[in-house]
């Protein structure tokens, strides 16, 4: 009979200790998940430890911890304090073994409305003319940068072409990236003319993967194809036909005449007027055949009412997906096992010493 009491004994404390560890565990989902919730097994380890003191002190049950004339001996009472908080602490060090981070996902998903866009910018020589302020590149670049900042819901790209045409960022939701990297585009990194197919081309091969269904390219030039380029115009239409991706083409440059960098014969820069040489007659092909629109920018103001017009482009739910360092929390249960563990030794020694 008593053999069994031990053992009963021994069955109630761990269906206690597992209620406190379950009570913990799910106290701590409420702020944190676990990257590596195997390890909790550990917390069975501390079944035998709880059977071998079962046997030992006999019985757990103040019923049957014994009596004195002046009735239950108060430090009778308290005799398995320490050792309860002991497990507690054990439960807690399990706990920071299987690393508490933020309860967030480690890549966060957010549905989000928006389009995949990717903005396809002329660098050749031509956009220093300075019939904008201070000239036709950085006044473009102004008003993109102030749309992309307002895009925070949307996911951009960065192509830049002059007589060669190249990917300057992948379709990314790093408004900072793109503002920087936009910052930063000047004239003159790869060979000079205006490789408008190849830009567009470009573009469209960043879209090429996305899984968007509202897919985008901002195409902005100030001239006409002079390039040695094998990738055409038409052929690039062709592509933007095949992946249907809309392209909204945008002509950038005054009416009539406009002071442009030439190099007089001392190598010294000057201005000269020149006659302004759009081809909208592609652009606007380009843009009809997509479904986008053509639009001619002629000063600042207006190059911000086609970006405010694009704007209210159909939207997509997109995917988002925004890596995060997510802040590990195995500290705070560490220090509340050590605590406990030095509360317990404190306990024991000034009640039994």
């Amino acid at each position: 009979m008593n053999r069994f009491k031990k053992y009963y004994s021994a069955f109630w404390a761990s269906a206690l200790y597992s209620l406190v560890f379950g009570g913990l565990y799910g106290l701590s989902l409420a702020y944190v998940q676990f990257a590596e919730p195997k390890k909790m097994f550990w917390v069975l380890l501390a079944l035998p430890l709880i059977f071998v003191y079962t046997q030992q002190k006999n019985y757990l049950s103040w019923s049957y911890l014994p009596y004195t004339d002046t009735g239950l001996k108060w430090k009778q009472v308290f005799l398995h304090i320490p050792f309860a908080f002991g497990l507690v602490a054990f439960a807690l060090g399990v706990l920071a073994l299987a690393k508490p981070e933020q309860s967030e996902e480690r890549w966060q998903q957010e549905e989000r409305e928006g389009i995949e866009m990717v903005i396809a910018l002329d660098l050749s020589g031509s956009m220093l003319a300075m019939d904008f302020v201070p000239n036709r590149l950085e006044a473009s670049k102004q008003v993109a940068i102030a749309f992309i900042e307002k895009r925070k819901q949307d996911k951009i790209g960065l192509v830049f072409f002059e007589g060669q045409a190249y990917l300057q960022c992948p379709v990314t939701s790093d408004k900072s990236t793109l503002v920087r990297l936009f910052s930063g585009a000047k004239t003159g990194r790869v060979e000079g003319g205006t490789a408008i197919g190849a830009g567009l081309a470009t573009a469209l091969s960043a879209l090429r993967s996305s899984t968007a269904k509202s897919r985008v390219v901002i195409l902005l030039t100030d001239g006409v194809e002079e390039s040695n380029s094998q990738i055409s115009p038409e052929l690039a239409l062709e592509m933007a036909k095949t992946l249907n991706i809309r392209v909204y083409t945008i002509g950038v440059g005054t009416m009539g005449k406009a002071p442009f960098p030439a190099q007089d014969a001392f190598g010294r820069t000057v201005y000269v007027e020149q006659e302004v040489r759009i081809d909208e007659p592609l652009l606007q092909k380009i843009a009809k055949e997509t479904g986008g629109e053509y639009y001619r920018a002629k000063n600042e103001r207006e190059m911000e009412n086609i970006y405010a017009d694009i704007e209210k482009l159909e939207k997509d739910k997109l995917k988002i997906i925004q890596h995060s360092k997510i802040p590990e929390y195995f500290l705070p249960f560490l220090m509340m096992a050590l605590l406990l563990l030095l509360f317990a030794l404190l306990f024991a020694l000034i009640v039994f010493v």
